[in-house]
This record gives structure tokens, sequence and C-alpha cells, in this order.
């Protein structure tokens, strides 16, 4: 397959990927085997789940109700492909029903250690240690490396390793299958979340008739949890399974709560139901938006103790989820209304490509047009697509430009505005407690856009912005990198003074061959209106103040919870720093401001009043910079280093962020654009294309390269004692904590 046909259908693939909802399974208890070291059943535990009916929200009383809401208020009402509901609906589960069967694939390959016992449980630990880099302290996040500073665990290509840190050994490993979603290590309790594609077939009553249909490749999210006190013989305790995809988790004192987004109603107008660990959620735990809006998923909040394995769940009718926040017991899912504004304008954008311009030939024209009668949208986009694709691969630029202004002069003509709800949830254990639910128009850009102060008050940092319909022809320069074994030489700049650093890559030769790409595509293109801060209070969900017309016409990159503090960064041309004071929530201000060339995309907090952001300079390549908050009406900043033509994953993944208090030192890994490229297209540890870290020092106020390690694929970074542990999926660079030489390599393959 050629290079231009490759990144076509990677591109489609992406896009089908992310628009394309997912069905939700019943699956039979009976299908589940577990292996014979299962020693932990997961129990429902029903009486936990409150739903108080508030904020305009109820649930249902039976299987029945639920059905007849779907036949009127789902998604695909919107479309016309529901004329009236032809699954009539029955007081038992046969409309609902989907069987699966899955092959038990969890393997464990124990490592030896001669006179080793499984011990008690932790408690604690001995050692000193760093911990996953995440939002709200005591509230832990998923990631592919955790340590409790006796183990290392590390998620591989395609296994879990368990590495002993003062021995330089791995000692097991456990296979997995499907895509890993990330790690919980919780004392000696590992969890392990992973999602994958299944077969399943439905059975449901369709004018008297029992008919059976095929749905291939659905997903599922599987958690499982394993006993490490032997490190070197890990025991599977249990596996539960969740219906849909998984958006993302915590786990705090021990409880883990995990977010799953579930279609509805597919385009074969199966009506269903998430199922939690092979049995369907009661009706009375699934709650609808009394607003009469239409719905789209089930997004399924699951509390699960994972030592125990008893779990209780509850499911929200709305779009589908993008971000989760927890802190103080209270739980937050995000949802951005969207896809059927997207599916809007693309059915729009299409239609007019094909009856009103001249690029289509007739036979692939009267294709696409029954596939817009069938509400086959994304199968309307694809095809035309790969026919615009093989007509533009040996047209010139003026001809791409001429065809792509005449089709948006077209389609741009109307808008369409974007909202986000928030679902508030008191959770406590097992206990989860419907609140409220609140709508506001704009966007978020992350989960660091949303914080809680210790009192209470909720500060949500929107973009506001609306959508118009936008048709591109991308053409790409594809450049295989020839890296060779041996140095590179970095440039530095140190507040103002540059120097070059070596740094070893034991890296692999590229093919060094070049091609142009065409990719069209049809989508949708934020026009940025403005910025607001709201702030509320989540005793009673009830907005107290706000703060709009935040830098209009500029766009979010980073915001920031500090003490009596709000910092939001903004970026269009330069990169202002907003400094809002929240001393009072119901009266915040904004106090300080500066502008600067370049952004900030991550904000940490440092001791004694300072911040330090990790983003991009006004050219392209990494910028670090240590900025004054101690009077934050008029912020200065103290110290920058700049790395030209380098970047991070830090600018889209915090957990690969390692600041060493006691050291005062940041850990990070870096890598060349153009091979970090596959990081931000394919988010994700088995996609990171870095070349290794940097160590950074941050003494009085000042930045300091002090020493670069080369590693392809360098994601995260900890330390045990008086050592650092720099990872790829493949090996670890062990490093003295003090002086920083190498000791020795750890390799995980």
């Amino acid at each position: 397959m050629d290079a231009s046909r490759l990144l076509l259908f990677s591109a489609l693939a992406v896009v089908i990927g992310v628009l394309i909802p997912l069905i939700g399974l019943y699956v039979p208890e009976q299908n589940i085997q577990l292996s014979s070291s299962t020693s932990v059943k997961p129990r429902l535990v029903n009486n936990t789940v409150s739903l108080v009916v508030t904020g305009g929200l109820e649930n249902f009383e039976d299987y029945t109700r639920l059905y007849n809401y779907l036949s009127t208020h789902s998604l695909l009402r919107l479309e016309g492909s529901i004329e009236a509901p032809r699954i009539q609906p029955l007081v038992t589960l046969t409309p609902f029903a989907v069987y699966t069967i899955i092959p038990e694939s969890q393997t464990l390959v124990a490592g030896t250690r001669e006179g080793y016992a499984a011990g008690p449980v932790q408690e604690t630990s001995s050692s000193e240690y760093s911990t996953t880099n995440v939002q709200v302290r005591g509230v832990d996040e998923p990631d592919y490396v955790k340590t409790n500073g006796e183990i290392i665990v590390v998620a591989g290509y395609s296994k879990i390793y368990i590495v002993d840190p003062f021995t330089y050994t791995v000692s097991s490993t456990i296979g997995f299958e499907g895509e890993l979603k990330g790690l919980f290590l919780y004392k000696n309790l590992l969890v392990v979340l992973s999602s994958k594609s299944i077969g399943t077939y439905s059975i449901m009553k369709l004018n008297g008739l029992v008919l059976e249909k095929y749905y291939p490749s659905q997903p599922l999210t599987l958690i499982t949890v394993y006993d490490v006190s032997d490190p070197y013989n890990p025991s599977r305790l249990y596996t539960m399974n969740i219906t849909g995809s998984y958006l993302d988790a915590r786990l705090e004192k021990g409880y883990l709560y995990i977010v799953t987004s579930t279609l509805a109603v597919t385009g074969e107008k199966v009506f269903t139901v998430p199922v939690v660990n092979d049995k369907p959620l009661p009706p009375r735990n699934i709650v609808l938006p009394g607003n009469g809006t239409l719905v789209e998923y089930y997004n399924t909040i699951t509390s699960i103790n994972v030592k125990t394995g008893e779990y209780s769940a509850v499911s929200i009718l709305s779009d589908p989820g993008s971000t989760i926040y927890m802190k103080n017991e209270t739980l937050i899912v995000a949802s951005t209304h969207r896809a059927n504004l997207y599916m809007e304008a693309l059915k729009k954008a299409v239609k007019i490509i094909v009856e009103d311009t001249d690029m289509v030939p007739p036979s692939e024209r009267v294709e696409i047009e029954e596939l817009l009668e069938q509400n086959m949208v994304i199968q309307a986009s694809q095809l035309l697509s790969n026919v615009l694709a093989e007509k533009m691969q040996w047209k010139n630029e003026n001809i791409i430009y001429e065809w792509e202004g005449k089709i948006n002069n077209i389609i741009g003509n109307y808008r369409l505005s974007m909202n986000t709800t928030l679902y508030f949830f008191h959770v406590k254990g097992l206990s989860m407690n419907y609140v409220d639910s609140k709508v506001f128009r704009g966007v978020l850009r992350d989960q660091f856009c949303i914080d809680m102060d210790d009192h209470g008050y909720l500060y949500i940092a929107l973009n506001r912005r609306i959508l118009k319909p936008v048709f591109r022809i991308n053409t790409y320069n594809v450049e295989t990198r020839n890296y060779r074994n041996g140095q590179v030489v970095i440039q530095v700049v140190e507040d103002g003074t540059s120097r070059t650093v070596n740094m070893t890559i034991p890296g692999t030769p590229g093919s060094g061959r070049e091609s142009i790409v065409v990719v069209p595509s049809i989508g949708l293109t934020p026009i940025i209106t403005d910025n607001v801060l709201y702030v509320i209070d989540t005793r009673n969900v009830s907005i107290v103040s706000s703060i709009t017309r935040i830098a209009v016409g500029e766009d979010i990159k980073a915001a920031r919870l500090l003490d009596g503090l709000f910092l939001l960064v903004t970026y269009r041309r330069i990169d202002p720093l907003f400094a809002v004071n929240i001393s009072d929530p119901k009266h915040p201000e904004i106090i300080g401001w500066l502008h600067e060339l370049g952004y900030s995309e991550y904000l940490h907090p440092l001791p004694g009043g300072y911040v330090l952001g990790v983003g991009v300079s006004n050219s392209w390549g990494l910028k670090i910079e240590i900025y004054d908050l101690r009077d934050p009406r008029h912020i200065k900043p103290v110290s920058i280093l700049k790395v030209p033509d380098y970047t991070s994953p830090v600018l889209r993944d915090y957990h690969a962020f390692l600041l060493d208090i006691e050291k005062m030192r940041i850990i990070i890994p870096i890598g060349y654009p153009m091979r970090i490229y596959a990081y931000y297209a394919f988010k994700g540890w088995n996609g990171y294309y870095t070349d290794g870290f940097l160590i950074i020092s941050l003494r009085n106020h000042k930045l300091h390269l002090e020493k670069a390690v080369g590693l392809p694929g360098a994601g995260r970074a900890l330390y045990i004692d008086d050592k650092y542990y720099l990872i790829s999926p493949s090996k670890i660079q062990v490093i003295n904590r003090d002086n920083l030489e190498n000791i020795t390599i750890i390799s995980l393959t």
C-alpha cells in the first residue's frame, strides 16, 4: 500500500473512530470463564445507588418506558431513520439482549526466586518515591507506569512488566489483549484497564418474529485486578467488564470510579442498555435529561471496591462524555454537545459537493446519494473522500485551492453553537448520589479548566465558540527521518545565553523517502468568540459569579487553580497569562496579566509563590519558563529555557512531567517534531516517538539543563530513594539521583 493510501485510510479511521458511536452489550454471566487463580467474585451492590430526582432529571421505572423514550428521543430520530418504533416494546429484556462470548486471554508469566512467599497487604512503603503527576492530591489517575516504592509496573508494547527496582530485574510479566487504557497500583493491588473489540449477536422480536443479527467489532471495557504482594508470582483476583468505550477513571481510598460511553440506539435500530459485569443495568439506575433534548449515549459511572470486587453503577442518557473531574467526594462528568452538530453539517456538505460540483463521477454520485438517503452519512463521506483523493493526487495546488474555495462558498453560510453539560454526583465508596446538572455555552479544553477549592467552590473556564462547516484539501509532505546511531546536538537557550548539549540516541535509521499526499476532509471549524470563567457553589450547584469576554477571539491553552488565584493562558498571536483573584469567590477579578511571545500549555505550581509553564516558543520549539506570582498584579518572568526544534509529550499529557521537590529538578521527555508527530495523531504510550529526557535544575528559580539522556520511546520518569528511573516501553535507564551518573539499564524485552 503506497504512502498516500495509507495516510488517507489512517485519517479516515481516526475520524470514523471518533464519530461512529458504539453499541451496548448484554453479556450472559455463564460465558465469562475466569482462571483458577480467581479468588474474588465481583458483586453488584444495588442499595448504594441513589438517584435524587432534581435538576430536571428522572429515572425509569421499567425497561418498557426506557424503550419508549429511546424510540422518540434518540439522535437516530433526528436523522430520520425511525419512522415509528418497529421493535415492539416488551416487559422482558428481549429487545435489549445482545449476547457474546469472550475468550479467556489473561496470561501470567512468573519469574523465579527461591524462598519468596506472598506477604500481607502492604500499607506503606519504607522507600521515598514519586507518584503519578495528578491534578488533585489524593485522587489517583490512570497511567502507563506506576510504583509503590517497592516495585515498578510498566506497560510495554504488548505486556505489563513488574520490575524489581533494587535488583534491576523483571520479576514477572502479565500478558493482555486489546488496547491498554491505563494502570492503577493501590498498595499491593494492580488494576489494569483495557478495551477490546468483540463480535456480538443481537436477538430481538420484530413484528412477532425473532431475528438475529451479527455486529462485528464492538467495544468492551475490562477491569482486571491482580494481587502483586509477591511480584514474582502475581495472581489475578477477578475481571469485570463494562460495555462501551472507556472515557476515564479515578481511584480514591481503594475505590475505582470508571466512566464509559455506550450508544443507546444503533443505526440498525437496535435499542440497548448498558451492561456492567454481565448484568444489564436496572432501569431505576438509568436517568435522563428532563429538557426533551435528543439523546445519543449512555454515560455509565461504575464504582468498584478494588479489594472485594463489590460494585455499583449508574448511567445518564446524554451526549458522549468528554472529561471527568473528582475532588471532595464530588464527581463531575462533562458532556459536549457536538456529534449531532457534526452529522448535520457533514450531511449537508456531502450533499452539496455531490449535487453542485462536477468533481464526482456519475457512478459514484449515485452511490453516495443512496447512502445519504439511508442516513449513512459517515459511509457517504468516506466514499466521497476516497473519490476526491484519487482525483486530486496529480492536480496542482492552484486547482486544489480553487475547488476548496468554491465548495466553502456554498457550505459555509450557517453557524452552529457548542454547549457543555456538567453532571454532578456525590460519591463515597460504593455510594453514588446524582445531584444535578448545568448547561453552559462553550467547551472545555481539558480537565484543568475545572477545579475546586477547599471550600466547595468550583471554577470552570470555557472557550465560547461557534462552528461552521469547512471543506479542506490537506497536502502532507511525508518524510521518514533518517536517524543515525550516535550523538545528536541539542541547542539550549537559558535566559538568553545559548549553548549546545550532546545526547546519544541508540536509534534506528529511517528510509528518508518523501512523498506528497492529498487528503480531502469535511469538518467543523470553530470560530472563537471569547472565554468565560464561572464560579459554582457545589453545595447547591448554583452559579455564584462569572467573568465574561475574557481575551476576545483567543483560545484557552492552559489553566490552573492555585491558592487564591486562578491562572488562565489564552493565545492568538501572543501569550497572555491572566491572574484572577478568587479570594472572594462571589466577586472574582482579573488583577494581573503578562503578555509574551509563545504560550504555555501546562502550568505547575512551585513553592514560594512561583509557577512553571511548559509550552511553545514563538518560533517552533519547546519553552520552559518560571513566573513570579508573589505579586499577582505584576507577574514577572524570572527564568526561561528554550530548546529549538524540539517538543515534549508534556504539552498534551501532564503525566509525563516529573517534579522532584527535594532535589529541585524537573524531568521531561522530548522529541524532534517530525518524530513526535505520531504521538499527537495517535495519543498513547505506544505512540511515543521521543528521543530522550531533559533533566533540568530549578535552583534559585533559575532553569539550567543538567543532563540530556537519549532513550528512544522516552515517556515517564520517577524516583525511588537515591535513584531516577527513566522509562520507555522497552527499557529503563537507571541513574544516580545525586550526581546523575548512569548506573544500569533494565531491559523489558
